[in-house]
């Protein structure tokens, strides 16, 4: 069987380390390598994982740096706390440094042939754990202690919560929770404005939250349909957010969860400005319609031309 679909694919009712070669109908007739490293303790079988249903299943896809990713799967044993039963898929999108087989009893790893985008993979690597809570964790990311036990916690204290977010350090960006995207909002930060930097717990309301580790019910994901694959890269997790808040459904911050993230592992430079305006465009016109997409193109050229502007001027460029 397809190991995108809905059984539990072989690599995880076996033991050992082993590979296994498919045909992924369900990603677009993607084919797909299934790595798998198992613990040869009977306990730790990839069969009694199966029938236990851990709570929480991982999912990291990975693209560029492998050693990085390593430390995001190397963090959960820490942040699940010795109180969460956990699993972690690990979907290689195709990158150009490829994932390697990792130790420990409950890593999957796939790598597709093709690059799918972000969304796509993230949503191939929820299809592999039927855990009823799925967290989404940046390749580039690496849980503090407890983290991941923090967030279960805030999700089971608050039911009315679809999501939750842990609190992002160390990539030197502002993730504070935000309102959804305006057609200006990206221009000022162009200009070296941050807005909006409010602090937010899980009872406070927050329009949406990153997906750097992002924590969601299952039953909420696949309400929305999970992310939208339309987006490639960016974005997929505000879009996520505002389909939550349009059925009424709630996200926040675990505030005592902390990921640490390096941020820029996948994409810097022109590529990674283009993928960002490209899915925001995308977003804006899903969310507000092409009138705004024009508001955003308008801002964004202004806020360029202003920048040129400011480093060419001895006055206004002082200090950039």
């Amino acid at each position: 069987m397809c190991p995108v679909g809905g059984a539990a694919p072989a690599a995880f009712r076996g033991s050992g380390h082993f590979v296994v070669a498919g045909h992924c109908s369900a990603v677009g007739q993607l084919g797909c390598w299934i790595c798998c490293r198992r613990s040869r303790r009977a306990g730790d079988s990839a069969l009694t994982q199966s029938r236990r249903k851990p709570a929480v299943g991982v999912v990291i896809v990975h693209y560029g740096a492998p050693d990085l990713t390593v430390r995001a799967v190397d963090s959960l044993e820490e942040a699940a706390g010795g109180a969460v039963d956990y699993e972690c898929v690990v979907i290689d999108n195709a990158s150009p440094r490829p994932m390697q087989p990792v130790a420990g009893p409950r890593v999957l790893i796939v790598r597709n042939r093709a690059n799918m985008g972000f969304a796509a993979a993230a949503n191939q690597g929820a299809r592999l754990t039927a855990a009823e809570l799925l967290l989404f964790l940046n390749n580039d990311a690496r849980l503090k202690p407890a983290a991941m036990a923090e967030m279960v916690r805030a999700l089971r204290e608050e039911p009315g919560l679809a999501a939750v977010a842990a609190r992002v350090t160390g990539s030197g960006e502002d993730y504070r929770p935000m309102r959804f995207l305006g057609p200006f909002n990206h221009a000022l930060g162009l200009l070296g404005w941050r807005t909006l930097r409010y602090h937010t717990g899980c009872g406070r309301p927050a329009d949406w939250v990153p997906a750097v580790a992002l924590l969601i019910r299952r039953s909420a994901f696949s309400a929305v349909g999970g992310f939208d694959e339309g987006y490639f890269f960016f974005e997929e997790d505000e879009d996520l957010c505002w389909r939550l808040a349009r059925r009424g459904q709630r996200v926040g911050v675990a505030e005592k969860a902390v990921v640490e993230h390096a941020g820029g592992a996948a994409l810097a430079g022109p590529v990674r400005i283009d993928l960002l305006e490209h899915a925001q465009q995308r977003f804006l016109e899903r969310r507000l319609g092409p009138i705004a997409v024009s508001g955003y193109r308008a801002a964004v050229g202004g806020a360029r031309l202003l920048k040129a502007a400011a480093r060419r001027s001895p006055i206004l460029g002082r200090g950039r």
